[in-house]
């Protein structure tokens, strides 16, 4: 938890899927950052010292293999064309397997229906002030939508065998995009009843 100088008390990032609390240095410094949400204090502390927390990009990804082949997205990222598996950021209000399914079908149009998690993945950017927590799951291809445009910046839909995507190293996305391959190919299965996702409406298994 890092110390810095701002005058917002909190803001939303959408495009993070996460919520930057600061919290003024009079309201009990970080060490009771919670019971000064729980009281208020935000809004009733003028100082201009604030405490944030820390928190990770919450992100889902979808390996699916056919035949030896793993599905792939080729796409335009900051860092030039990349390989990754169709994935991204949780959004607010869905649960993990809605999450993994919406991207899957937005960057290759492929339909897909979750059966099993492969992994949980901790990953710090090397470069970057960033921090990514990836839910991976396996599951049943569905079909192609026709006609479906991709998301901005999607190249392609790639078929790759796990020699192929090793050779591209360099231009994947993270390691995670090759440790999640290797991880299925091990027989990396946990049921999805390890997973609970109460919405704001009812609780209930994901």
């Amino acid at each position: 938890m890092a110390c810095a100088e701002s005058g917002n008390s909190s803001r939303f990032y959408p495009s993070l899927g996460c919520k930057i609390v600061l919290l003024p240095a009079g309201a009990g410094l970080c060490a009771r950052f919670g019971k000064a949400i729980r009281q208020g204090a935000l809004a009733g502390d003028l100082s201009t010292k604030y405490c944030m927390v820390w928190m990770p990009h919450v992100t889902v990804a979808a390996v699916i293999e056919n035949k030896g082949r793993f599905l792939l997205v080729e796409e335009e990222t900051d860092d030039g064309v990349r390989f990754n598996q169709p994935a991204g950021h949780l959004e607010a209000d869905e649960s993990l397997l809605e999450a993994v399914a919406r991207e899957t079908i937005e960057e290759t149009a492929y339909r897909f229906v979750p059966e099993s998690l492969v992994g949980i993945y901790r990953w710090p950017h090397p470069t970057r002030d960033l921090t990514y927590l990836r839910f991976a799951f396996g599951g049943a291809l569905g079909e192609m939508v026709v006609d479906r445009t991709l998301d901005t910046g999607i190249i392609a839909a790639r078929w790759l065998t796990l020699e192929e995507i090793e050779a591209r190293a360099p231009q994947l996305r993270s390691p995670l995009v090759l440790r999640c391959c290797q991880d299925w190919l091990a027989g990396c299965r946990y049921p999805l009843d390890v997973l609970t996702h109460f919405s704001g409406r009812a609780g209930g298994r994901v």
